[in-house]
């Protein structure tokens, strides 16, 4: 039976760390080898590999060959290594106290192999550097080709514009010519490519033949009127990813609705109230205007749908307060700021009857012609695709033939 290994105490440590170290120093300047790797291969050599680096074991030491300054003779040049097998193994003896040939010759090897692979890393990135710079406006005019066929991004990859980014997904069956385009604005700490990979929201684009288009918040977060953050001009930079969209995919200007949950919902209030004009619909889910209401908006009146759960604490039919100076505001004068009050005066009652599955849904009459609709849920804080893709098909009819209303949608006005 093998007797179990006896691990030195301290102090042999040391003294064999003190021992090793002059032998170290003594092989490298006898032989001119560049390097000793101490890493042990195998257990039984961590007793050696602490002997010789008590603080760092496992690493590789470097020979005073590559540090001139710690010759005795500074003005003569290091040796070159001779690179013979028999010196190598002698060296390595010497350093660590005695080991097989076999292993040292494995680990110079393989460090050699390392040195080689890194070689020929650094001359293929010098070959690419070259071939990239001979012809730099071949170079730049493939690259702007790229962007425009859209290869640069999309769902894996952001699309960068001045003042932020955005992520799309594309139809897999487009139609011929320009497609429309759902711009949906994530929730509070979510992202961008959270929407682009939600297969709901993925499925659903995929049934209307649409763009599923996802702008990024700074800091997961948006900055409109009222809200906490203030870090950019959000009405800006939603032209922007606009205007990049219809350049780089081809997306139909006429056919962009706007939705978005929770915070990225009361930001698509506000591009209704602001930017009417550059959206076909609106969409919004779990949010609406926040402190102070917004007293006007800009003309025309835009086509505006609404899902709300009556049971939400997140954001609640009348709002809360998040500090002193931050508060939610109220829904039904949300839907005020939109329309006369005696268009949605009555709508405060129609919470009372909302069923236990499904949407109870409310559509202002004689206020002007635009789509303005109210649906309630009995849930929580929490979107549905479905809601979205029925927002679509209600408010672009001409474009998309709209399906039998779902079973459990009731339509009121």
């Amino acid at each position: 039976m093998k007797r179990p290994q006896e691990h030195p105490s301290a102090g042999q440590i040391d003294n064999r760390s003190r021992d090793n170290a002059h032998a170290f120093r003594d092989a490298c300047r006898e032989f001119g080898l560049r390097h000793i790797r101490t890493k042990p291969l195998h257990s039984r050599y961590q007793r050696q590999s602490r002997a010789l680096h008590p603080n760092r074991p496992g690493q590789m030491r470097l020979c005073p060959a590559l540090r001139p300054l710690r010759w005795q003779n500074r003005g003569a040049a290091p040796p070159a290594p001779p690179m013979q097998p028999a010196l190598e193994a002698l060296a390595y003896k010497l350093a660590t106290g005695g080991t097989s040939e076999r292993r040292f010759r494995y680990a110079y090897a393989n460090d050699k192999f390392m040195e080689q692979r890194m070689w020929r890393k650094l001359l293929t990135g010098v070959v690419l550097a070259i071939y990239s710079t001979s012809d730099p406006v071949a170079a730049m005019e493939a690259k702007q080709a790229r962007v425009d066929a859209g290869w640069a991004c999309g769902v894996d990859r952001a699309c960068v514009v001045a003042d932020g980014s955005y992520r799309i997904r594309l139809p897999r069956r487009p139609n011929n010519g320009r497609i429309g385009a759902i711009v949906y604005f994530h929730g509070y700490r979510a992202s961008a490519a959270e929407v682009v990979a939600d297969a709901g929201l993925a499925a659903a684009a995929e049934r209307l033949g649409v763009a599923l288009i996802a702008p990024d918040g700074i800091g997961q977060s948006w900055s409109f009127p009222g809200s906490p953050a203030r870090n950019r001009n959000e009405f800006s930079f939603v032209e922007q990813v606009l205007d990049d969209a219809a350049a780089r995919f081809a997306i139909d200007a006429e056919r962009v609705m706007a939705s978005g949950f929770s915070q990225g919902g009361s930001l698509v209030w506000y591009l209704a109230c602001r930017m009417p004009r550059r959206f076909a619909a609106f969409a919004p889910i779990a949010g609406s205007f926040w402190e102070p209401l917004p007293e006007s908006c800009v003309a025309p009146r835009p086509k505006l749908t609404h899902v709300h759960g009556i049971a939400d604490v997140t954001i609640p039919l009348a709002g809360r307060v998040l500090r002193a100076d931050i508060r939610q505001g109220d829904l039904f004068r949300s839907l005020s700021v939109f329309a006369p009050a005696t268009c949605t005066a009555s709508w405060p009652a129609t919470v009372a009857r909302v069923p236990v599955q499904g949407l109870l849904c409310r559509r202002a009459q004689d206020c002007g012609g635009s789509l303005l609709e109210l649906c309630l849920h009995a849930g929580g804080h929490y979107v549905d695709p479905a809601w979205v893709e029925r927002a679509w098909r209600v408010a672009m009819p001409a474009t998309v033939q709209a399906p039998p209303a779902p079973a459990h949608v009731s339509v009121k006005p």
